[in-house]
C-alpha cells in the first residue's frame, strides 16, 4: 500500500515541476548550475519512476499467475463436485434398491404369514422384533392381520397397535 503511494506521490510530483517549471518560464537550458541539479533530480526520480513500474509489473504478473491457479483450482473443485454428486446419485439409487428389495421380502414374509393359521402366526409374530412383526402385519389384508392379533395375549397386542402408525409412517 505505502508503494503505491509512493509511487502516485512520485507521479504527482513530476507532473507538478513540470508544471512549474513550463509556467516559469524555465527550460533546460536556463544555466548550467540549473542544468546539472535539474537533470540529477530528474534521473533520480525517472530512476524511482521506473522502479516503482517494474515492482509493479511484478506483482501485476504475480496476480495474474495466482489467477490462473485459482482458475485451474475452481475447475478441479467443480470437478470434485461434479463427481461427488454423481457418487450420491449412484448412492441413492443403490438404496432405493435395497428399499425396494426389503419392500418385496415384507410382501412375501406378510403372505406367508397370512397364509398360516392366524394362532401359529401370532405364535411366531410375539417372539420378532416389534417393527418387523408390524410391517409384517401391515402387509397383510385388514381382516387376517385382526385374526393374528386376536390370537395374541392382550397386552402384545395393545402395545403393535399403538406402535403401528409410526412404524407405518416410516416406510
Amino acid at each position: 500500500m505505502k508503494s503505491h503511494r509512493r509511487v502516485i506521490l512520485l507521479i504527482a510530483l513530476t507532473c507538478v515541476y513540470g508544471m512549474f517549471m513550463a509556467s516559469d518560464g524555465l527550460s533546460a537550458d536556463s544555466g548550467a548550475g540549473g542544468k546539472d541539479i535539474d537533470s540529477v533530480e530528474e534521473r533520480r526520480l525517472k530512476a524511482s519512476i521506473e522502479e516503482k513500474r517494474e515492482e509493479l509489473a511484478a506483482r501485476e504478473a504475480a496476480l495474474r499467475q495466482r489467477e490462473i491457479e485459482l482458475k485451474t483450482l475452481a475447475v478441479e473443485v467443480d470437478k470434485k463436485l461434479d463427481e461427488l454428486q454423481r457418487t450420491g446419485e449412484k448412492m441413492q439409487a443403490l438404496f432405493d434398491q435395497i428399499d425396494a428389495e426389503e419392500q418385496q421380502r415384507l410382501r412375501k414374509l406378510s403372505a406367508m404369514y397370512e397364509k398360516m393359521e392366524p394362532f401359529q402366526a401370532a405364535e411366531i409374530l410375539v417372539d420378532l422384533e416389534e417393527k418387523l412383526a408390524i410391517k409384517i402385519l401391515a402387509g397383510m389384508k385388514g381382516k387376517s392381520g385382526g385374526r393374528i392379533l386376536a390370537n395374541m395375549d392382550r397386552d402384545t397386542a395393545a402395545r403393535l397397535t399403538r406402535e403401528f402408525p409410526q412404524v407405518i409412517s416410516k416406510l
